[in-house]
């Protein structure tokens, strides 16, 4: 937050920032520690700009269809417990969670028996240290990977969480989302005029610098010809149709990774083209034909209100193949 303090010691606001989760090293996930989701890795490459857009209005929503997955160059790897929280609307949210068997065992012997999902009002609190400010809690089947829940006020910070409770009433959780913002209302998009690249300008303080990046739409381009783009829709790319619908699209697995990289950590990215078609991206509210995007760790969701039915891309980039090895498995839910 930035803001003024008065004489009296009185909070002014002037602004908040969005909420961000700062991870632990990385942990490989052991049969007693499962792990939360923003503890099993690092996010690195191109981060898409925006904050958390609503579509406005709330309507009945089917049943989630089952998540299609893509698949690019897996390895095998030890599976952990994930779950993740995203809005619906200013009174409504989806949850979604993979939670493998083993994991489950775990703590069934450790003395769970219900599993259980909460959904918890964390706005300007730690967890780790508060308790929340309200909790949802909702029982759910052994085969139940997915709810609709709603949301009693908007306009706050929420986090949900999978486990199982105990006989006596203990709490054993299999994994936590990362917080997520229920704004009141859609925020309003404005167009801002292009204006030529500039060097990056520094704007000195007493405890941090700020610079500032100017990318010119045209000057700053690298551009694609029919025939690469061609090749990137035809050959290079694994595609997955979009009916029109509600779509919630994450890394569930896997990661970027070098072979001749001696110590070098492999990285959960991937970049994403939607094209030939009619789509909202939830974090620009704009309808576009087209539009690109990436998704950076298993914590990043990418939310789409595909109007008109459209085709999705994932892929890669880079410079040199002969090294690439692994791979990531993306998952793509309809809500």
């Amino acid at each position: 937050e930035i803001g003024y303090l008065t004489e009296d010691d009185r909070w002014l606001k002037l602004a908040r920032s969005a909420p961000i989760r700062v991870p632990t090293d990385r942990v490989e996930p052991t049969p007693n520690s499962p792990g939360d989701l923003g503890d099993l890795a690092k996010t690195a490459g191109v981060v898409a700009a925006g904050g958390t857009v609503l579509a406005a209005g709330v309507a009945a929503i089917p049943r989630p269809i089952p998540p299609t997955e893509l698949t690019l160059d897996r390895t095998p790897s030890a599976e952990p417990s994930r779950i993740v929280l995203t809005p619906n609307s200013p009174t409504e949210a989806y949850a979604y969670w993979e939670a493998p068997e083993p994991n489950k065992a775990v703590l069934k012997e450790q003395g769970g028996r219900t599993l259980q999902l909460r959904i918890y009002d964390a706005t300007d609190i730690d967890l780790n240290q508060q308790p929340a400010h309200s909790t949802q809690m909702y029982d759910c089947g052994e085969e139940a990977r997915d709810r609709h829940v709603p949301i009693f006020v908007s306009d706050r910070d929420y986090i949900a969480e999978i486990g199982y409770l105990t006989e006596d009433d203990r709490w054993l959780k299999l994994a936590r989302s990362a917080p997520v913002r229920i704004p009141a209302t859609p925020t309003d998009v404005t167009d801002t005029p292009a204006i030529p690249a500039t060097q990056a300008t520094s704007i000195p303080t007493e405890r941090c610098a700020i610079t500032t990046v100017k990318v010119h739409s045209k000057a700053n381009c690298f551009l694609l010809d029919a025939e690469q783009m061609q090749r990137l829709q035809q050959d290079i790319a694994v595609t997955q149709t979009l009916e029109p619908g509600k779509y919630l699209i994450r890394i569930k697995s896997g990661a970027f990774n070098y072979g001749s990289a001696s110590g070098r950590v492999a990285e959960p990215l991937v970049l994403l083209w939607i094209y030939d078609g009619k789509i909202i991206n939830q974090k620009t509210n704009v309808p576009v034909g087209a539009t690109w995007s990436s998704l950076n760790g298993y914590n990043e969701t990418l939310n789409l209100d595909v109007l008109e039915t459209a085709t999705l891309c994932t892929f890669f980039f880079d410079t040199y193949l002969e090294d690439n090895q692994d791979e990531v498995t993306v998952s793509v839910v309809r809500m």
